[in-house]
């Protein structure tokens, strides 16, 4: 699978690593991984410096608890398809509204090859 490295290069440390780690690996708990740290990289709701991050649980809503919107929302898909390989269209967004639904999808998507 072929990504831009300005994708990758634009990535925190941490996403970075995890994405590394899933290309080796291409297992479930390695893509969890990669995520939860792309998530987390492109979460518009940042955390202030000082304060404890809210967990990224599976039932965090992409919009209501992670502020993602429609825009940002088509971002995310992008990185998803550039890292990943899996293309998320418009009508797959509409039926993601959780991380949980994001991976499942993402895990649907990969295993069908």
């Amino acid at each position: 699978m072929s990504h831009s490295p300005d994708t990758l290069s634009s990535l925190s440390p941490s996403a970075r690593d995890a994405h590394a780690h899933w290309s080796a690996r291409r297992d479930a708990a390695a893509l969890d991984l990669a995520l939860c740290a792309l998530l987390e990289h492109h979460r518009p709701n940042r955390v202030p410096a000082g304060q404890a991050p809210d967990s990224l649980s599976g039932e965090s809503r992409l919009g209501a608890d992670l502020g993602y919107d429609s825009l940002l929302l088509a971002e995310l898909a992008l990185l998803v398809e550039d890292l990943f390989g899996v293309e998320l269209s418009t009508t797959d967004l509409r039926g993601i509204s959780t991380v949980n639904d994001l991976r499942t999808h993402l895990h649907t998507r990969l295993a069908a090859g």
